[in-house]
């Protein structure tokens, strides 16, 4: 962990942008795995994402510790989805940029991975 100097507000954006995703990506997952997971296994994925949910909150106190005087505003941080229940300030709107670079990244650096057979299969 960054010495708190080190811990900026633009780190914690990121970081709040990669919990978006994580979660995002999760839920879908969760949906999925529905359709395959043996139902009686189901507390072990559900389990998961309630760990999620804690770190989301434990780092959100973190980032409320080392700067105490934010706005409510960066209460969005860690939480909202990646494409709805947009909340109308200039933070939510932060993260969500920060979001569509990260995606933009992911793609980028994945090109080419796979050669155009392997795509076809």
């Amino acid at each position: 962990m960054l010495k708190r100097k080190d811990r900026t507000i633009e780190l914690y954006l990121v970081a709040g942008a990669w919990m978006r995703l994580l979660k995002h990506v999760y839920g879908r997952t969760l949906v999925e795995l529905d359709k395959v997971f043996p139902a009686e296994k189901e507390s072990v994925l559900f389990n998961i994402d309630r760990k999620i949910g804690k770190i989301s909150s434990d780092v959100e106190n973190h980032m409320f510790e080392d700067y105490p005087k934010l706005s409510n505003d960066y209460l969005s941080v860690f939480y909202g989805d990646v494409h709805v229940n947009r909340r109308d300030n200039d933070v939510d709107k932060k993260i969500h940029i920060i979001i569509e670079e990260l995606l933009r990244d992911i793609i980028e650096k994945n090109k080419g991975v796979y050669s155009e057979n392997e795509r076809e299969q």
